[in-house]
């Protein structure tokens, strides 16, 4: 059903609990769960006021992107300069303070970073350099910011090895970044076997995933990770409780398999609980837990079904962040979109 406001957006961002876009001229608006600041709106800290319909984020800032986690905001100016809002206790907000703080505010990230990328895991984040470096802060209790320590870091920490990546990917507890030759690596929790390196031991630096396959783009914002390749196809690995590889099991991989159903799409999104994919025509499929399908049905499925969209195109439509679910299987993650 259509979201109130009678606004416009241009891109939209999912988190755990709460949803933001921007508009043409760059103003964020964010509505839904909010007792972290994570909505921007000033509210003091620790409001239990949520927002049914959008309300502006506060500061007047204007962004070029923007990105939901599971209790923060990041926004990333066309400068390249990175805002942070929201938070809970583990450094998520970038900016070198106590790691415990929050705010309802933008601020900006500490350093002199210029981000030309950010992706916003479950309680960390992770940006690229206009260079491809990569550099991460936030929990890092698996690794997941890929500084070879397991410290949460409330400021952004470079990923070591020297590697340069065209995307980085932070998931729920891992991060993933993929290169300009197509190969990826992750880091961080391998409990299902996320890493793609064929184990289920956890990495505090990159490991390449096994693949072999070019990947021209990375999903992966739960615990189950698909790399898009150049024919369409995904490739996926992770967690497969709810069948969201898409490969016609429960099973979860260690190594890459053809996820997806071997549909050919043009873009794919990994969640906690389901995947979807869009076709070139426009066409979007879903798969995994029954609640996130799309199409009506009460019933998981472990491989595509079609999303009832008859009367919506979303050919050339970018819905990559507007599907992903920034938490981590368990308890914790209670709500699924």
């Amino acid at each position: 059903m259509p979201v109130g406001g009678n606004l416009s957006f241009v891109t939209l961002t999912a988190g755990g609990d709460h949803t933001c876009g921007l508009t043409a001229a760059g103003s964020a608006y964010c509505w839904g769960y909010n007792p972290n600041g994570e909505l921007g709106d000033g509210q003091p800290v620790g409001s239990t006021q949520s927002r049914p319909s959008p309300v502006a984020v506060t500061g007047g800032l204007l962004f070029a992107k923007i990105s939901a986690g599971g209790n923060y905001t990041r926004g990333l100016t066309s400068a390249g300069q990175a805002y942070c809002w929201g938070g809970w206790g583990n450094g998520e907000l970038g900016d070198g303070g106590p790691s415990d703080r929050r705010r309802s505010s933008p601020g900006p990230v500490a350093g002199t970073i210029v981000f030309a990328q950010l992706s916003t895991g479950y309680r960390h984040a992770c940006g690229l350099t206009t260079g491809g470096q990569a550099f991460c802060w936030g929990k890092n209790q698996s690794g997941q910011l890929g500084d070879g320590t397991l410290t949460v870091r409330s400021a952004p920490v470079p990923v070591i090895g020297g590697t340069l990546f065209q995307q980085v990917a932070a998931g729920g507890d891992h991060s993933c970044g993929l290169t300009s030759a197509g190969a990826a690596a992750c880091w961080g929790s391998d409990a299902y076997g996320q890493l793609g390196d064929g184990t289920t031991t956890n990495r505090a630096t990159p490991g390449v995933v096994l693949s072999g396959i070019p990947i021209t783009a990375l999903s992966g914002f739960g615990q189950s990770i698909f790399g898009l390749a150049g024919d369409g196809r995904g490739y996926a690995w992770g967690w497969n409780l709810d069948g969201q590889l898409g490969d016609g099991t429960t099973t979860d991989r260690s190594t890459p398999v053809v996820g997806g159903g071997g549909l050919s799409f043009a873009e794919i999104a990994a969640a906690s609980y389901h995947s979807c994919g869009r076709t070139s025509a426009g066409a979007v499929f879903c798969w995994g837990r029954a609640s996130s399908l799309g199409n009506g049905s009460t019933t998981s499925s472990s491989v595509p079904v079609r999303v009832s969209l008859s009367w919506l195109s979303l050919a050339g439509t970018s819905f990559l962040a507007a599907t992903a679910v920034h938490c981590a299987p368990g308890p914790s993650c209670p709500r699924y979109h």
